[in-house]
């Protein structure tokens, strides 16, 4: 069964417009998020935070275990960062991508701010949100995949995977056989598509 969620939005049902965030960066309004209400001893999932890949697909695995999400550079930690993991203090982090997102020096980093630090990834964002999505419906026993496309992911579909309690995989024509095979498994795909005004 597939939910078009263009035609959702534009029936006024989710928001398609992403709200104006004051006050720093990217990096800075993720610690910000993160500090709201600090979970110290709990998990933290990492990622590059200047493409919005990584991030997306981390949204619903963060969801499914109720962890915030910071960002980082490829090749370095911002300081706005390195002081909520400071205040944080994490049990456990999570990186989700490849080394061509987040270093293995910058993982090295991590691993004084934390007792045990994993990485979730695959050859390309394809793979690697495959992999987030297996683990997130293990956590989740959902029946419903979010999918979005590799090369235009819309950012709404990081509050759809919230809604439906589901994983998000990337889909489109660059897509590996493996995704078409584990979205054949699957019940019920929501589809998102870039909104155009006009």
């Amino acid at each position: 069964m597939l939910f078009d969620a263009n035609k959702a939005a534009k029936e006024g049902l989710i928001i398609t417009k992403e709200p104006t965030l004051l006050g720093g960066d990217q990096y800075d309004i993720a610690a910000k998020f993160a500090l709201d209400e600090p979970k110290e001893g709990g998990t933290v999932i990492v990622v590059r935070g200047d493409l919005e890949y990584d991030s997306i697909t981390a949204s619903s695995f963060a969801n499914a275990i109720d962890a915030d999400i910071l960002l980082v550079e490829p090749n370095k930690i911002p300081y706005a960062t390195l002081n909520a993991l400071d205040k944080l203090k994490p049990d456990n982090i999570f990186i989700v991508g490849g080394l061509a997102a987040v270093s293995s020096e910058v993982e090295e980093s991590l691993n004084v701010y934390c007792l045990a630090c994993a990485r979730i990834s695959g050859e390309n964002r394809y793979e690697t949100s495959l992999n987030v999505a297996k683990k997130v419906q293990k956590l989740t026993n959902s029946d419903t995949v979010i999918i979005t496309d590799g090369n235009a992911p819309v950012t709404y579909a990081a509050s759809l995977a919230v809604k439906f309690n589901a994983p998000i995989v990337y889909l489109d024509e660059s897509a590996p056989n493996a995704v078409n095979e584990f979205l054949e498994e699957t019940n019920f795909v929501v589809e998102t598509k870039l909104l155009r005004e006009g």
